[in-house]
């Protein structure tokens, strides 16, 4: 289906030269822009073309100009497009890129908020017949779950949208390279077999996660394995969830913890888990490893890594 500061800053302006280099064709106006530019643009806004659909064919700008993103902006700002709304973006490898993109909800649908973005594209995360109706009276609307697409997918969808195709397989490419990189690193290092439980605190239980949360990349594109009494119990399950006082059971040489510590203060179960007390212990933002964009992906690379080489 067609979803330390010196780090951080490097990261930043890693990004932007990459949007320099882009050459989409609805990357944001400069001072340098010439008339005949903002004349050509101004005429392409009016062409349009077909995205084929589940639900059928929609026509959209040729060169959509406001585009709200719901739950995938994090491959949008990848491709050099920076939405005019999009859900939130607190905890995530591109924050600091959407910190002037007016933030909506993308659970239940607002039409006035919409409406004052004036949107003349809107990329929704999910599909019912109803909402689409209502977005659709908004702006031309393509919805679905693209959350659920591979990385490859998605991102080829939306240069094919945004007139990237090229642009979206050079982020495919680098991406790729990286993983294959990481993965020699890993191996070099002895760490390719070890396995890790991807998990996150929900009220008085553990949730650990064989696609969400990073399980996704752990044990699909990194190819680390999970604990074997957790492989066992996931099963055809996404999720399941752990009860503390069985949990050490299910943990094995590495956690990826999507919870912050403060959770899990004076908790003696918690304390006594081997990977804990020996300071094998993966862990970033809460947020952080809920995206699965090509930039999330890819800080959250660097985040598995560094962590296991460094232990």
């Amino acid at each position: 289906m067609f979803r330390q500061i010196k780090k951080k800053t490097i990261f930043i302006l890693a990004l932007s030269m990459i949007f320099v280099l882009s050459g989409c064709s609805n990357s944001a106006k400069t001072e340098e822009t010439s008339n005949e530019e903002s004349v050509r643009r101004e005429s392409d806004s009016t062409k349009s073309k077909i995205i084929h659909m589940d639900y059928g064919d929609v026509e959209i700008p040729e060169n959509p100009q406001n585009v709200i993103v719901t739950f995938n902006q994090g491959d949008v700002i990848a491709l050099g497009i920076i939405p005019v709304g999009a859900t939130f973006s607190e905890g995530s490898a591109f924050e600091e890129l959407a910190e002037n993109i007016t933030q909506i909800d993308g659970w239940e649908i607002n039409p006035e908020e919409l409406l004052s973005l004036k949107p003349d594209l809107i990329i929704w995360g999910s599909y019912d017949e109803k909402s689409y109706e209502t977005l659709s009276k908004i702006a031309p609307t393509l919805a679905g779950d693209f959350y659920s697409m591979s990385y490859e997918e998605r991102l080829r969808f939306f240069g094919e949208i945004f007139n990237c195709e090229e642009k979206a397989e050079v982020l495919i490419q680098g991406f790729n390279s990286k993983l294959k990189e990481t993965q020699a690193k890993l191996d070099n290092a002895g760490l390719l077999n070890k396995n890790i439980a991807c998990i996150e605190v929900i009220g008085d239980t553990v949730r650990a996660y064989q696609f969400g949360r990073g399980g996704s990349l752990v044990y699909n594109m990194l190819g680390l394995s999970a604990p074997e009494k957790l492989n066992e119990a996931f099963k055809d399950k996404t999720s399941i969830d752990i009860s503390y006082e069985v949990l050490p059971e299910y943990m094995g040489d590495y956690i990826l913890l999507n919870t912050g510590k403060d959770k899990l203060v004076d908790n003696k179960v918690w304390e006594n888990i081997s990977a804990v007390k020996e300071g094998r212990l993966i862990q970033a933002s809460s947020n952080m490893f809920w995206f699965n964009d090509i930039l999330s992906l890819s800080k959250q690379i660097d985040i598995i890594a560094n962590s296991m080489l460094e232990k």
